[in-house]
């Protein structure tokens, strides 16, 4: 595995076998700069492996390239990694000491399953002024997730239901192309906004010719009943965790 400029490596033929697959690593090369990329190869690599700050994608064809994955991780320091296939996730977890995780399946929207009359509230973007509201509900708030918002509020879509001015329901997409962050205000739950959010969320993403995606925590039951009541099917695993390498 050798490290690469991102642009010098042609990703076509490992994106067009593995569409969804690799969906993530697409859509953050096209969201983000400056990224490390990682690959067994320039002209046609087999598995690549994209560190966006604390953050790691990784996408695999072959248990060769897994296991370079792994030695890449021997020095010492701590390692996030984002929605990442189970297999691939099974071999580093079994390797290193596990500071979190969160084990997700993928859902992509089904179009024939996908009923957009059933929206009743109207949904509009949030604005960069709800960035503070969005982070203080976010579960996982830190130093950093207020710059986090903000970029997602200026930079993607996002949809939210507003009431009185004020959004009560909401959702981003984050630069890996996966809609996530949703949350409705306690005193504005079982009112439907929830899935009125999800289907303004849909439309934004179908006009910008992407495909709609969630990662959805295996736990979360609401979230999944949520997700297929609106046309989402799942597809694969996702596992988000952190690792300790000593």
């Amino acid at each position: 595995m050798k490290n690469f400029q991102c642009e010098a490596i042609d990703f076509t033929n490992l994106f067009a076998e593995h569409p969804l697959g690799t969906l993530s690593i697409q859509t953050i090369l096209k969201n983000k700069s400056k990224l490390l990329c990682y690959a067994d190869s320039a002209e046609n690599p087999k598995g690549v492996l994209v560190q966006s700050g604390y953050l790691h994608y990784v996408f695999a064809e072959n248990t060769a390239f897994i296991d370079e994955i792994a030695t890449h991780f021997q020095a010492p320091g701590d390692y996030g990694f984002a929605g990442i296939p189970r297999e691939i996730a099974t071999v580093l977890c079994d390797q290193f000491e596990v500071e979190w995780s969160n084990p997700c399946t993928s859902y992509r929207l089904n179009l024939q399953a996908y009923h957009p009359e059933r929206q009743v509230h109207p949904t509009r973007p949030l604005r960069l002024e709800d960035a503070e509201l969005v982070d203080r509900h976010y579960p996982y708030t830190g130093d950093h997730t207020l710059k986090m918002i903000k970029e997602d509020i200026e930079l993607r879509p996002s949809a939210a239901v507003f009431i009185d001015g004020n959004p009560v329901t909401w959702a981003l997409q984050h630069p890996d192309g996966t809609i996530g962050m949703m949350h409705t205000l306690k005193e504005h739950r079982n009112k439907g906004f929830a899935r009125d959010t999800t289907f303004g969320m849909i439309k934004t993403v179908l006009e910008r010719d992407e495909i709609p995606v969630v990662q959805i925590s295996e736990t979360n039951e609401a979230s999944k009943a949520l997700a297929k009541s609106c046309g989402f099917f799942p597809f694969g695993t996702a596992d988000w965790f952190g690792i300790i390498s000593k």
